[in-house]
């Protein structure tokens, strides 16, 4: 609904506010949503890892919470069993830096042919996902 050129009184204003709020809106999902990405975010605007929207990926608060801290800003939050969406405390590891976390995935992408070749995973081509 648009009002070009129109002004609106304090009472309209406060009710456009009202109606604008989070929890009166019907696709408010209580703060928690999937992001593009493949992982789950949460609302916290005040925290320092926070995205311009306001929210701050599930990850990066559970392994808060874990270190008793906030992350430093080059550690990285590490999915063991690559599920971006399983955030429980022992499938997530934090690396020191992002460095660090590419080394280990490298190291994986190479035990692939290994693991393929001795049949321990398929590749599914229609999925496009490996399975065991």
């Amino acid at each position: 609904m648009t009002f070009k050129g129109k002004y609106h009184s304090e009472e309209t204003k406060k009710k456009l506010s009202e109606d604008r709020k989070k929890e009166n809106n019907p696709n408010w999902k209580g703060g928690r949503y999937k992001h593009s990405g493949g992982y789950w975010s949460v609302l916290k605007p005040d925290h320092p890892r926070a995205h311009n929207n306001r929210y701050v990926l599930e990850h990066t608060l559970i392994a808060e919470k874990m270190l008793g801290r906030y992350l430093k800003p080059e550690e990285i939050v590490h999915h063991i069993n690559f599920d971006g969406l399983d955030n429980r405390e022992e499938n997530l590891y934090v690396f020191e830096s992002k460095s660090k976390h590419q080394k280990v995935k490298k190291s994986l992408f190479k035990l692939v042919p290994y693991l393929l070749e001795k049949g321990f995973i398929k590749f599914d081509k229609e999925k496009g996902e490996y399975y065991s």
